[in-house]
């Protein structure tokens, strides 16, 4: 967690997260002061414990109304269906041959004349298996054959 304006906010900061008793504090009221003597250490321990009592959803809410700023870290499921990530195209919706969707993670680079690189996605395994087989010299019935007793796929 990161507090902005870490001298200006701090007392709100504490009293959001429930304690009052560490207002104006001189051990980590000030970013300067928290950084002496291990109190970023330890202000984050408090800040921890204070935390764990709700769950992130809960927090938002209670910062969003003490007008702090504050964004959930997602987890993996949780950021596949963000609205925000799937606009800016942090994260995409694919759909495989198969009928099966999948979600994909786009580079982070962003090239303003590049526009929005369309993704494919891989073939099965063995999908080229035929192709190459009869490169070799193999039969169609030789291939069925091997697919038969499962030597290959495809």
């Amino acid at each position: 967690m990161c507090i902005s304006r870490h001298d200006d906010l701090y007392n709100r900061f504490v009293e959001t997260i429930g304690r009052p008793d560490l207002v104006d504090d001189p051990r980590f009221c000030t970013f300067a002061n928290c950084l002496k003597n291990d109190g970023n250490h330890k202000f984050t321990l408090i800040i921890q414990e204070q935390l764990s009592q709700k769950d992130a959803d809960e927090w938002v809410d209670i910062f969003t109304n003490a007008d702090l700023t504050i964004e959930k870290a997602y987890n993996f499921h949780e950021i596949n269906s963000d609205p925000q990530a799937l606009e800016n195209d942090y994260v995409r919706e694919i759909s495989f041959a198969s009928g099966n969707k999948g979600v994909v993670f786009p580079s982070p680079i962003k090239l303003k004349n590049a526009g929005r690189p369309e993704f494919e996605p891989t073939k099965s395994l063995g999908f080229h298996n035929e192709k190459y087989l009869k490169e070799l010299g193999y039969t169609d019935e030789e291939i069925a054959g091997f697919r038969a007793e499962k030597i290959c796929a495809g």
